[in-house]
């Protein structure tokens, strides 16, 4: 192993296990977010767009944790 190799690998852990708490906590908003938006009278268009967003920040997620950082 190459002098530093295994702390360059944590701080690389560390840096997806914060990405991955960031993700976690978008999704969750977006989640909470959703009936709030609906009962307020939001269009079809904007519910549309939030269901996107929140599809695509789960694919993101799902990413990284299966490793693939895009």
């Amino acid at each position: 192993m190459i002098a530093g190799e295994n702390a360059f690998d944590r701080d690389g852990a560390i840096l997806v296990s914060r990405e991955i708490d960031d993700l976690l906590l978008q999704v969750r908003g977006l989640v909470l977010v959703r009936p709030i938006l609906s009962k307020r009278g939001a269009t079809d268009h904007e519910l549309d767009a939030h269901t996107s967003e929140l599809e695509r920040l789960r694919r993101l997620l799902a990413d990284l944790i299966r490793g693939q950082r895009s």
